[in-house]
């Protein structure tokens, strides 16, 4: 589409920090194929990150930010296959399970 407005001079110009865009022939085949590898690398990037949250959620690993009571637990020792499980905070989830017991006794 964008290559289309601009053989229909709707764009005259495009201007990028990292590269130099002629509004000619050979400049529209260039542009064409750094859109269809931008593409290719979205559709690539969205493939690893599907994987790697898939294989979180399987292993039980942490997807969110940790809740109040809990705490971030590391898995290996090793920085590489490092992955944080929830566990109980200390001190913090003793409360939180109070505040709870207390709210759903109706007091």
């Amino acid at each position: 589409m964008v290559i289309q407005m601009l053989d229909d001079d709707f764009i005259k110009d495009m201007f990028f920090a990292a590269y130099s865009f002629h509004n000619d022939a050979s400049g529209k085949e260039h542009i064409a194929i750094e859109f269809a590898r931008a593409k290719g690398y979205t559709d690539q990037l969205s493939v690893v990150v599907s994987r790697g949250i898939q294989s979180r959620e399987s292993a039980g690993a942490m997807m969110y930010p940790v809740k109040y009571g809990y705490e971030k637990r590391r898995e290996y020792a090793e920085a590489e296959k490092c992955s944080l499980f929830p566990v109980p905070h200390k001190t913090q989830f003793d409360i939180v399970k109070r505040m709870f017991e207390l709210a759903s006794d109706g007091r």
